[in-house]
């Protein structure tokens, strides 16, 4: 009684169900009507019943291996696109910042001494996976001549690199350089 109850509450299955049922149903009659058919049309001839019902059996057989037959597989989905690379990792929070190898100290420009230049450069630098200083721009100038003097300084700094699962990946970090005249190497 439940599958009953199941089928009744869907429609679309209970549409399904009536329309095996009268189909097999209506198949049913046929062939039990097909054989005093035959016989009445050809005079109780048994020989042409036989082949009558010889073809239907010989065309379901046909049919079903026809039928049957599978269809050869879709071909596979094309593979999806290559992963675009990541970009850099911030370093901080739950990264360890990786260590410095070798630091440049910035040159002080001659012509920024004599015109009593003094100033803050903030710098954001990516790092590659290999430690290498790849990329650099101004944060916070301090004039142009400074803040050359500051990216010339940083594109010497190599780091160690940053691990990340067991890989090597980008990074990006700030770094603030001062330019103080008291603090100048003479």
């Amino acid at each position: 009684m439940f599958g009953f109850r199941y089928i009744f509450a869907r429609p679309s299955l209970l549409g399904l169900q009536l329309v095996f049922f009268f189909g097999n149903l209506c198949m049913g009659v046929a062939f039990t009507a097909i054989a005093p058919m035959v016989l009445l049309r050809t005079g109780n001839d048994s020989v042409s019943l036989g082949a009558v019902l010889s073809a239907g059996a010989i065309g379901g057989v046909v049919g079903g291996v026809v039928g049957g037959l599978p269809t050869p597989p879709p071909p596979p989905p094309p593979l999806p696109p290559p992963l675009a690379p990541r970009g850099p990792v911030r370093t901080g929070g739950q990264i360890e910042t990786p260590a410095l190898l070798q630091r440049v100290e910035p040159e002080y420009p001659p012509v920024a001494v004599s015109a009593h230049l003094e100033g803050i450069v903030i710098l954001e630098a990516v790092v590659d996976s290999e430690g290498r200083v790849a990329e650099v721009r101004v944060l916070r100038s301090a004039g142009g001549i400074l803040d050359k003097a500051a990216m010339t300084a940083l594109k010497q700094w190599r780091y160690s690199p940053l691990l990340l699962n067991g890989i090597k990946e980008r990074f990006v970090l700030t770094v603030t350089l001062s330019f103080h005249l008291e603090d100048r190497k003479t």
